[in-house]
């Protein structure tokens, strides 16, 4: 069997986890085959698979399966595995031989599939690894009648996890508590980076959790290079709101950028205050860029309905649908709230920020 080495984009050991054929006349298991197969086998048929985490953070454990798929009447099966780094740790039916882990007896199926468990430490540092697995089925424990076969490589990733790439922090108007200075609940939010030229395509997006004390998220933006770009803050029942003008974006450091510290923050100054913080407007539920009469239907048939739980109609985040969610949409919609974006510019019949003439009570 040749060891599969793969390049890592930074400083890695690799390791390769490699599992040889099981001679079945040799019922304690057996090491030291891990590269040239068992020819004394019958056909190389055997369906053998590895499962298991796909990444790893340097220093954590892993727990793996390796299965042999019995697809003849035989009874018996077996592995053999090896490192070059890292820790393995045998589970039941296997034993530790030098480097190595094998059968401590050939296990006999259960159902239609051999199945063992084992456990892998990662190295210290990142790494690339490789895991490759054979196994073996006999007919009984002294014979070396039966398949055999290799898994295809499972490759795994131990790499630290990365710091949040960016710290946005933002408030949606409607689950802004003012009695208590937080978000009636913590919720998910979408931010994309966008070109800032026109089209003004967008080129990287994530989900973040927005925090209800902090009013902070941290997407994970990890297609976009380093540059300038506008930020997009979209949120289940708010209006979508871009950055006021490019970003600085890195790669591989931190990026932050805070909404709530001034209405220019957004484009067009599209946020309305509340104590001393600047929101983002709530109120369009329908998600078509503009608070108006589609979104009153939609809250009214609702809360006709007693709509509850997570519905984009909780314009406030209180968890129910009722008058005040009304409320709240029939004032933006009377301010002609709605979305401003480079692309389209700020529509002239819209109000925002500083200039909002006042809601109606």
């Amino acid at each position: 069997m040749r060891a599969l080495l793969r390049k890592a984009a930074f400083p890695a050991v690799c390791i390769i986890i490699i599992s040889s054929i099981i001679v079945y006349a040799h019922a304690s298991g057996i090491t030291g085959v891990t590269t040239s197969g068992c020819t004394c086998h019958g056909s190389k048929t055997a369906v053998v698979s590895i499962s298991g985490p796909d990444t790893l953070a340097p220093g954590a454990t892993g727990s793996y399966t390796i299965t042999i798929i019995n697809q003849t009447s035989m009874k018996y099966g077996g592995i053999d595995l090896k490192a070059s780094a890292g820790t393995l740790t045998p589970g039941t039916g296997l034993k530790k031989s030098g480097s190595e882990l094998t059968h401590s007896a050939p296990l006999l199926v259960s159902g239609s599939a051999y199945t063992w468990q084992f456990s892998f430490t990662a190295p210290a540092t990142p790494a690339t690894v490789t895991f490759n697995a054979a196994g073996a089925i006999g007919a009984s424990t002294s014979t070396t009648s039966g398949p055999w076969g290799f898994a295809a490589p499972k490759t795994i990733l131990v790499m630290a996890a990365s710091s949040p790439s960016f710290s946005v922090k933002l408030v949606p108007q409607g689950f802004y508590n003012h009695s208590d200075g937080r978000l009636r609940m913590k919720d998910s939010v979408k931010l994309y980076l966008a070109n800032t030229a026109s089209p003004y395509a967008v080129v990287d997006s994530a989900k973040a959790v927005l925090d209800s004390v902090t009013f902070k998220c941290s997407p994970q933006f990890a297609h976009a290079a380093s540059g300038s770009y506008y930020l997009v803050a979209k949120h289940r029942n708010s209006i979508e709101t871009w950055s006021n003008q490019a970003v600085a974006f890195s790669a591989t450091g931190s990026s932050t950028y805070n909404f709530t510290d001034s209405a220019n923050r957004a484009y067009g100054a599209n946020q309305i205050k509340i104590d001393s913080l600047w929101c983002i407007y709530s109120g369009d539920v329908s998600q078509d860029g503009i608070v108006d009469i589609s979104d009153m239907v939609l809250i009214d048939n609702d809360s006709y309905a007693f709509a509850s739980g997570y519905v984009a109609s909780d314009v406030n985040g209180d968890g129910s649908v009722d008058i005040s969610d009304m409320v709240l949409v029939d004032n933006n919609s009377y301010n002609f709230v709605g979305k401003h974006t480079p692309a389209a510019g700020k529509r002239p019949s819209q109000f925002s920020g500083a200039e909002a003439p006042g809601n109606r009570r």
